[in-house]
């Protein structure tokens, strides 16, 4: 869901909607990394959610 803080390949990360590409996707927190495009693949396997940003805004500024 946009807003969800996951960990993917030890990166946390938010999900956002790009309305431009209609899809959501994932920001590095530390802005080290471009977008990526969220697939069902990825989400399920290589992805866990840790978090959201309403709740614990303080996983994003956690370092990688």
């Amino acid at each position: 869901y946009e807003g969800d803080i996951v960990n993917h390949a030890d990166w946390v990360c938010e999900v956002k909607w790009m309305d431009q590409k209609a899809c959501f996707s994932l920001v590095d927190s530390h802005k080290v990394t471009d977008l990526l495009v969220l697939t069902s693949i990825q989400s399920e396997r290589f992805m866990e959610v840790i978090g959201n940003i309403h709740e614990n805004p303080e996983l994003l500024n956690q370092q990688p």
